[in-house]
């Protein structure tokens, strides 16, 4: 999924880049509360010495039966980042992926949208849309 949203970010000419890991802070307790998804997107520039991603528009999460609860803690928790358009869940086991998406008005849904094996991925933060599929490329579930 890196791949596909650097290089997608990259053919738009985009100010926004795709980051492996990137480190956030959730408004509540900052100093004590660093998350580190797997995936993020940002438009900001990082400085020397900041580790903190400042104003991420996408985070996405890869969700595996051992540490579920802690994958969705870490989704809830960036839903106080106020520059956080877009949470993907991407799971490890199936061909799935969840997506929540701030409302116009600021607020999150109750439930996330499920994208199954026959969906497509659409992220409006940064106007990406690819088939589910794609994103499991080079996987063993590519091939199931």
């Amino acid at each position: 999924m890196a791949y596909l949203l650097a290089n997608h970010l990259d053919a738009k000419d985009s100010p926004c880049h795709a980051l492996i890991r990137p480190c956030v802070a959730p408004r509540i307790r900052t100093s004590l509360n660093v998350r580190c998804p797997a995936l993020g997107v940002t438009a900001a520039r990082d400085k020397p010495g900041q580790y903190i991603v400042p104003h991420p528009i996408l985070l996405v999460e890869i969700l595996s039966s051992d540490d579920a609860r802690d994958t969705w803690d870490n989704v809830w928790s960036y839903t106080a980042i106020p520059s956080v358009r877009e949470i993907v869940v991407v799971h490890s086991t199936r061909v799935m992926a969840e997506v929540l998406r701030r409302g116009a008005d600021g607020n999150w849904p109750a439930e996330p949208e499920e994208i199954g094996p026959d969906g497509t991925v659409r992220l409006d933060s940064i106007a990406f849309a690819c088939p589910l599929p794609d994103v499991y490329a080079q996987t063993h579930l590519s091939r199931a």
